[in-house]
């Protein structure tokens, strides 16, 4: 197959990857890949079998083409409902594809537990989260991370990668932006309002303040890992890949120079040293110069950012450049692609 961005067989367009192989997983299941429920016990008469179609895709191409080799390098993931299935199965798929390295990729499927505007939370989870609890649970019979499941109280939780990633022994890299407009205008109940964008009331500009702090601190332990990897900007968007009408706009996005595939491609040839690029908030919500829109029309003047450089000699950086056989047939890549329901979501 090929497609756009890093699913590309243009090395003009996909420098890093086009050579790879490329596995396409379409999203039928409507369960961000994590379902186990049979039509038989769903109260609907539904089936929701993602975490299955999952071990299945996995299954076949391991009979099919054996890549669950030690020479097999795997980039698993996807965009949205992908990135969140990734977070949910990517230990399970390692360890399935061992002795193989399995790496994941996560773009706009990072949602975070912050309170809907004009939600007033003083302690417990937000709104949503109840909502996503019954999904979960009834609908779904949902698979997640069996570490972080062992040790939370409600495993719904260990879908929040803020939540999960502690427990995750897979390195992953995870695209974005400081204002999710999926969560912020989709994920919304309707019994609470829907912030505009841009901002029209001092109490909306505080609000979308709020949340980019909150955004920036969900990624702390990509921020400073050795091995993950992350790219933030203070944009206004979903995803930066998955939503092909954006993509030539999302795919310019830059901080210090660096687009998210650059970000992304630093990320995979260093071996989690390099890569990571995050904005810090600031105390309005000012937008990153290459992403104002008709969304965020206030930008800052100059780009205050948060680059986590991991130290390496220059000669091991060439040596590990050129053997990571960005052109051999061995490396596999495995992509989750797809969107959340709205119908599921909403209460």
């Amino acid at each position: 197959m090929t497609g756009t961005f890093l699913s590309s067989d243009d090395p003009n367009e996909n420098p890093t990857f086009a050579s790879w192989n490329k596995v396409y997983v379409p999203y039928c299941s409507g369960d961000v890949f994590v379902g186990r429920r049979p039509k038989s016990t769903h109260p609907y008469g539904l089936q929701m079998l993602g975490h299955y179609i999952i071990k299945a895709v996995m299954e076949q191409l391991m009979a099919d083409h054996h890549i669950n080799s030690t020479e097999n390098t795997i980039l698993f993931g996807g965009a949205s409902a992908g990135g969140l299935g990734m977070l949910a199965n990517l230990d399970y798929v390692q360890n399935m594809l061992s002795p193989a390295k399995v790496r994941g990729f996560n773009d706009g499927g990072w949602f975070t537990l912050f309170p809907n505007f004009g939600e007033e939370l003083a302690q417990g989870t937000p709104y949503f989260f109840s909502t996503l609890e019954v999904m979960f649970n009834r609908l779904w019979d949902g698979y997640v991370d069996e570490s972080c499941r062992s040790e939370m109280p409600k495993p719904a939780a260990c879908l929040y990668g803020e939540l999960v990633v502690k427990y995750l022994s897979t390195p992953i890299y995870v695209m974005v932006a400081q204002w999710d407009s999926y969560q912020l205008q989709e994920l919304v109940p309707s019994k609470f309002p829907t912030v505009r964008l841009p901002p029209e009331l001092p109490s909306e500009a505080e609000y979308l303040s709020k949340f980019g702090n909150n955004t920036h601190r969900s990624l702390r332990r990509l921020i400073l890992s050795d091995k993950s990897g992350v790219f933030s900007p203070a944009c206004f968007m979903h995803t930066f890949s998955g939503e092909s009408d954006y993509l030539a706009v999302t795919s310019k996005y830059q901080i210090k120079g660096r687009t998210a595939y650059k970000a992304f491609s630093e990320w995979h040839v260093s071996s989690g040293r390099e890569g990571t690029y995050v904005e810090t908030p600031l105390e309005t919500p000012l937008c990153n110069p290459s992403c104002c829109s008709s969304l965020c029309t206030k930008c800052r003047e100059h780009q205050t950012t948060t680059t986590t450089k991991r130290s390496y000699k220059r000669s091991d950086y060439a040596v590990r450049a050129s053997s990571t056989g960005l052109s051999t047939i061995y490396c596999t890549w495995l992509v989750i692609w797809g969107f959340i329901l709205h119908m599921l979501l909403y209460s």
